[in-house]
């Protein structure tokens, strides 16, 4: 066990007493209430396992998805590669959009010498991650994009537990704050290694920690995009009989309630120009589908939540579609996992979190699915996509432009397949982190050994 600086050890007990005052509100919050008892890490949080394990972090589902497109490829390695022994992927998040992601997969993987356990990421005490620490006696922890988290951090740098950042992003707004820390403090959140994904990411990881930790290394988001696909989902059914969506429809996805004013005008207009179309709204955050339930109302057009709808639970969405006729109300999608297939389903589509500054939301699903989505001005979290990509979207300032371009792209849409096939050349070129990442996790030195 390590001893931290005396001044790193205060601070970190600084931090310790303000999640302990914390706890009481927390326990209350709608996100984290859900597996509360194992974010405090009782005694039985993970269980005794005689293998090597690697603790991989995923905020949300999101994240959750690379999480296992990570988890994957190492556990396959392990068996086609390690001698003996067996492998544990502890993955934990955060949230229980990330649990559903992270549960599907376990079902659904079998490992001859692996093990894959998902679990709910502890409160950032310091105290619970030296528990959780102690408990998992993992030999790597691996963190997702930009998961700086002190109480880890300080906990696996006292158990010389090396971390890696793989994936990794950082904004200059997120650098600023972090740079205002103190110095000492700042020395918890170094991890080991870190694997950036642009070279402004990089640069902004080498200003905050050191130039000689940082790499770069391509988004795992293009290996999650199957590129030997030929044509779109929908028009794949179509040959085998099953006709996509009757209705055109314009989809607004992975919305975010800061911008909730802006999307709601923008459907009203969009409405009066296209009034025989379906307007789907997929929130990016289910629980606040009560707040676009609120705005769309407020616009004076009816709304529905598909929760609500008659149909079977376990219904697809191409099947809830089909079966929804009501052009006059909007649809609110609050089931997750879904969004893949309903761009494959939309005709034309916004991708939420870029009408007001809060970075953007993926697009890279829209384009796979063969539409070319609209985004509002505040993309900065994905210009590491690249110029030639980003030139693929159709850019507009505000919700009048917006519902202005999906009618247009309703009325005159590109066909899908020759969008796709552009884009899929553009993603073939870039795909490959998974690969590297998993490599560096690894080969990564851990008390001078390898796995």
């Amino acid at each position: 066990m390590k001893e931290l600086p005396l001044t790193s050890l205060f601070l970190s007990r600084l931090y310790q007493r303000a999640w302990r005052l914390a706890r009481p509100i927390l326990s209350r919050n709608k996100r984290l209430r859900d597996g509360w008892s194992e974010r405090l890490v009782p005694v039985d949080w993970v269980q005794p396992f005689d293998g090597a394990t690697i603790w991989i972090q995923a905020a949300s589902g999101g994240e959750a998805y690379l999480l296992v497109s990570l988890a994957r490829l190492l556990l396959q390695k392990w068996n086609d590669t390690a001698p003996t022994g067996k492998l544990r992927i502890l993955a934990s998040t955060c949230t229980r959009q990330g649990m559903d992601v992270l549960e599907r997969f376990q079902t659904q993987g079998s490992w001859s010498r692996g093990e894959f356990t998902p679990q709910f990421f502890p409160l950032d005490e310091p105290d619970l991650m030296s528990r959780a620490i102690t408990l998992a006696k993992p030999c790597r922890i691996v963190l997702l994009e930009t998961e700086l988290w002190p109480g880890l951090l300080g906990a696996a740098k006292q158990a010389g537990v090396p971390v890696l950042l793989v994936n990794g992003r950082i904004t200059p707004k997120s650098l600023s704050g972090y740079l205002k820390l103190p110095a000492s403090f700042r020395s918890l959140l170094a991890p080991d290694k870190i694997l950036a994904v642009s070279q402004s990411d990089a640069e902004r990881f080498a200003r905050l920690f050191t130039e000689e930790c940082v790499g770069l290394m391509p988004n795992i988001k293009f290996d999650l995009i199957d590129t030997e696909k030929d044509s779109p989902p929908g028009e794949q059914s179509e040959k085998t009989g099953h006709k996509r969506a009757q209705l055109p429809i314009a989809l607004f996805a992975s919305v975010r309630r800061q911008e909730a004013r802006q999307v709601a005008k923008a459907i009203k207009l969009f409405k009066a120009s296209c009034p025989t179309s379906l307007a789907v709204l997929a929130p990016r955050h289910l629980h606040h589908a009560d707040i676009w339930q609120r705005e769309v109302r407020r616009t004076g057009l009816n709304c529905i939540l598909r929760s609500q709808l008659q149909s079977d639970c376990n219904a697809s969405p191409r099947e809830v579609l089909n079966s929804f006729s009501k052009t006059d109300e909007v649809l609110v999608w609050d089931k997750f996992g879904e969004l893949k297939q309903l761009y494959a389903e939309a005709s034309t589509a916004y991708v939420g979190g870029s009408l007001v500054d809060l970075g953007g939301q993926n697009f890279l699903e829209a384009l796979g699915a063969g539409v070319q989505p609209c985004v509002g001005p505040y993309i900065s979290n994905f210009t590491w996509a690249g110029g030639p990509i980003l030139n693929m979207l159709k850019h507009v300032k505000n919700a009048d432009e917006l519902a202005v371009a999906l009618a247009t792209e309703l009325t005159n849409p590109k066909p899908k397949h020759l969008l796709k096939e552009e884009f899929f050349q553009l993603v073939k070129a870039r795909q490959g982190g998974t690969r590297q990442a998993a490599e560096m996790v690894f080969t990564f030195p851990a008390a001078g050994d390898r796995l």
